[in-house]
C-alpha cells in the first residue's frame, strides 16, 4: 500500500515540475519576443521563431507599446 502511495506522490511531484518546465519556456519566449518587438521584428517572425501564436505576439506588443506610452 505504501508502495503505491509514494508512487502517487512521486507522480504529482514530476507533473509539477513539468508544469514549472513549461512556465520557464513561456516566459523565455515571451522575453525573446519582447525584444525582438522592441527591434522592430515583424510579427510573422516573432512567431515562426519563437513558436508563440499571432494573437500571444499581438498581446505582447499592446503590453510593450503601452509600456511606452506611461
Amino acid at each position: 500500500m505504501s508502495r503505491i502511495l509514494t508512487h502517487v506522490k512521486l507522480a504529482g511531484i514530476s507533473e509539477g515540475m513539468k508544469e514549472g518546465i513549461k512556465e520557464g519556456r513561456m516566459a523565455e519566449r515571451q522575453a525573446i519576443a519582447r525584444a525582438m518587438l522592441l527591434d522592430g521584428d515583424s510579427i510573422k517572425k516573432i512567431v515562426r521563431l519563437t513558436e508563440l501564436t499571432t494573437h500571444d505576439v499581438q498581446l505582447l506588443q499592446e503590453d510593450t507599446d503601452m509600456g511606452f506610452a506611461n
